[in-house]
């Protein structure tokens, strides 16, 4: 079980994935949990469950493993947001 990281920790770590990724929060919000407010809910304040954390955490980790593969992926998720 991967160690829950604290809010802030997890909206760095997100921040840094849109600017490296182009992409903007509303999409990553959308792909993630379905969600196209989750980024703009957690600068807000709002406590991510561990659940959500370990999603947009395990969505980021395997979108850097797809592009360290060469960009490719399985996953339709990934394939949207690195087009």
């Amino acid at each position: 079980m991967t160690n829950q990281i604290t809010p802030d920790d997890l909206l760095n770590l997100i921040d840094t994935f849109l600017v490296e990724q182009g992409v903007a929060a509303s999409e990553f919000g959308k792909r993630v949990m379905g969600d196209p407010c989750l980024v703009r809910d957690l600068r807000d304040g709002r406590e991510p469950r561990r659940a959500t954390e370990a999603r947009i955490r395990a969505f980021i980790e395997g979108f850097e493993f797809a592009i360290e593969r060469g960009g490719g992926t399985s996953n339709p998720q990934l394939e949207a947001l690195s087009a």
